[in-house]
């Protein structure tokens, strides 16, 4: 008898996890979601990118750990250039996340100090505007490294992103 309670418990447990999975994937991408919400609303996520700065005639602005921001949508594809600037970034390269309107899209590893351009697709975004939000794996304090008296922990750089 007590061989059969525990497999009722069991089957009662699998179901509330697998009821309360179910529940959090549908309210993810339905308009309960947060992301709905912010659009809906206008409210803006914008947060870990610091002000523009330039080098020579390239204007970029650094990251924290994680930014994000939101973008009107000009048409299906973005292209976001970007760079490490971690002294060591040869011998540890950084994992850097992208996601538009919390989706992952794009996952590039950089492993030196040369401009990347990542083109990413954004036809599936129905409205005018996405969050776009970048996620790197590591940090770096410039006057730590010795290469300036910069104490911001940054993240990497982003260049003007472009409409294609």
């Amino acid at each position: 008898m007590q061989n059969k309670w525990q497999w009722y418990i069991k089957v009662i447990i699998a179901l509330c996890l697998a009821v309360f999975a179910g529940l959090f994937i549908y309210n993810s991408f339905t308009d309960l979601s947060i992301n709905y919400q912010q659009s809906l609303y206008g409210w803006e996520n914008n947060y870990g990118f610091y002000e523009q700065e330039a080098v020579g005639d390239t204007s970029f602005r650094w990251t924290k750990e994680q930014a994000s921001e939101v973008l009107a949508k000009e048409s299906n594809y973005i292209t976001v250039p970007i760079k490490a600037g971690n002294p060591d970034i040869e011998e540890n390269p950084i994992k850097v996340k992208m996601y538009i309107d919390n989706r992952p899209k794009r996952i590039i590893e950089l492993n030196n100090d040369q401009w990347v351009h990542v083109d990413i697709d954004i036809s599936h975004v129905d409205r005018d505007r996405f969050t776009f939000t970048i996620d790197t794996s590591r940090t770096w304090i410039p006057s730590e490294w010795g290469v300036s008296n910069d104490s911001r922990k940054l993240g990497i750089a982003v260049g003007e992103i472009k409409y294609n």
